[in-house]
């Protein structure tokens, strides 16, 4: 199978997300199969892995949008009043920024959250 052919079967199957979205979801379903995507020889095959890649992503992304929020009142922070506490803060958004990255590259990023892959 080309990637074209399994990027329209991904349109089919979710018409509604703009371009970008389809592309993100074709990046992940590839980066994911384990030696070709000629495994995915259907849409159910297809929907298979991606309702739980879909689920990896949507964590990831709260949790970047919980890590965003704490940053943004870090960053309103005088650098005076420094604590531990905004050490454990930039630590977590290293962390989470790692999480998307790996989920992007094809590890299994998110598997100590609680959705198994």
């Amino acid at each position: 199978m080309v990637l074209a052919k399994l990027l329209q079967q991904i349109e089919e199957l979710y018409p509604q997300l703009p371009p970008s979205q389809l592309a993100k979801l074709l990046l992940l379903l590839v980066q994911d199969c384990s030696d070709s995507i000629d495994e995915f020889t259907d849409s159910s095959s297809i929907v298979d892995r991606l309702v739980p890649l879909q689920l990896q992503l949507h964590s990831a992304q709260d949790q970047e949008a919980a890590v965003a929020e704490e940053l943004d009142q870090l960053a309103s922070t005088h650098p005076a009043e420094f604590s531990p506490s905004h050490v454990w803060t930039l630590i977590r958004a290293i962390k989470v920024q790692k999480q998307i990255i790996d989920l992007f590259r094809g590890f299994d990023a998110i598997s100590t959250s609680t959705i198994p892959c």
